[in-house]
C-alpha cells in the first residue's frame, strides 16, 4: 500500500513538472529567408517645403502724392510696359489755421502793392524813354546842321539806350510781382478749389515693370503715400523655387545637384527637381 502511494505521488509530480515545462516552452517564430545579394540602394531625406516666386518685384511710389484705388487685384495678369498697376495724383493742400491764413492774406496784400508799384515804374520808364527818344531826334537834327558837337549826340544816344533798359527792367519786375501775387493767392485756395482743375494729365501712371501675376497689393484703397512707399508685388509664376528647412544631420547628406522628388504639390504624380 505504501509503495502504491509513493508511485502515485511521483506520477503527480512528474505530470506537474511536464505541464510547467510545456507552459514555458517558447513558441516557434515563422521567418522569411532570402539570399543576400548586392543591389543599388537609394537613401532619401524627407522634409516639408514651401513654394515661392524666385525673384518677386516690388513696385514702390516714385514720388509723394495721393495713390488712387488700385486698378489691379491679387491674381491679375499684367503685361510689362502695358498694364497700369498704380496711379498717383498730387496731394490735396492742407487746411490753413488762423495764424497761417492771416499770414497768407498779408502776403497777398504785400504782393498786390508790389505789383502796383512795378506798374507805376513801367509808366515812368515809358515816359522817360519817350522823352529820351524825342531829345535824340532833336539833337540829331542839330548835329546834322553842326550846331551841337558829336559828343552831345552820343550822350543822348546813351540816355535813350539807358531808358530802354530801364523800361525792360520795369516790365520784368511787373511779371515777377504778378507771379508772386498768384503764388500767395494760391495759398488761400481751399482744398476742393485747388483740386477742381486737376485732370488725368497731372497724374503719374505706373506700368508693370515685368510680365507676371500680381502677388500682393499693400492697400487696395486710395491713400496718401510718400516716395518709396511699397504699392504692390509682381512675380512670374513660371519661375518658382521650393525652400526646405533641413536638420543639420540631414543637410550634410544632401549634395548640390542631387535629385529631388516633389510630392503633394497640389496635383497628381511626382515632380522631378534638382
Amino acid at each position: 500500500m505504501r509503495a502504491k502511494t509513493v508511485i502515485t505521488s511521483l506520477t503527480v509530480v512528474a505530470a506537474l513538472g511536464g505541464l510547467t515545462v510545456w507552459a514555458f516552452w517558447p513558441d516557434p517564430v515563422q521567418v522569411d529567408l532570402v539570399v543576400a545579394n548586392d543591389a543599388p540602394m537609394q537613401v532619401t531625406v524627407a522634409a516639408d517645403g514651401v513654394t515661392r516666386i524666385r525673384d518677386p518685384y516690388q513696385v514702390t511710389a516714385p514720388l509723394g502724392g495721393t495713390a488712387s484705388r488700385s486698378p489691379v487685384e491679387v491674381g491679375d495678369t499684367v503685361i510689362q510696359g502695358d498694364t497700369v498697376v498704380a496711379v498717383i495724383q498730387p496731394a490735396e493742400p492742407a487746411f490753413l489755421d488762423a495764424r497761417a491764413r492771416l499770414q497768407a492774406e498779408a502776403a497777398v496784400v504785400e504782393a498786390e502793392a508790389g505789383l502796383r508799384l512795378a506798374q507805376s515804374n513801367v509808366i515812368k520808364a515809358e515816359a522817360d524813354l519817350a522823352h529820351a527818344e524825342a531829345e535824340l531826334v532833336r539833337n540829331q537834327a542839330l548835329a546834322a546842321r553842326g550846331i551841337i558837337p558829336q559828343r552831345m549826340l552820343d550822350d543822348m544816344q546813351m540816355a535813350r539806350d539807358t531808358s530802354q533798359s530801364a523800361l525792360t527792367a520795369a516790365q520784368l519786375t511787373v511779371d515777377l510781382q504778378r507771379a508772386t501775387l498768384m503764388r500767395v493767392q494760391a495759398q488761400l485756395l481751399p482744398p476742393e478749389a485747388a483740386m477742381a482743375g486737376a485732370t488725368d494729365a497731372c497724374c503719374v501712371e505706373l506700368r508693370a515693370p515685368l510680365s507676371g501675376v500680381v502677388l500682393d497689393v499693400e492697400n487696395q484703397s486710395a491713400r496718401l503715400v510718400q516716395a518709396g512707399t511699397p504699392l504692390l508685388t509682381i512675380g512670374d509664376l513660371q519661375d518658382l523655387e521650393i525652400e526646405v528647412d533641413l536638420l543639420s544631420a540631414d543637410a550634410v547628406r544632401v549634395s548640390v545637384g542631387a535629385q529631388a522628388l516633389v510630392e503633394r504639390w497640389g496635383g497628381a504624380g511626382t515632380i522631378s527637381a534638382q
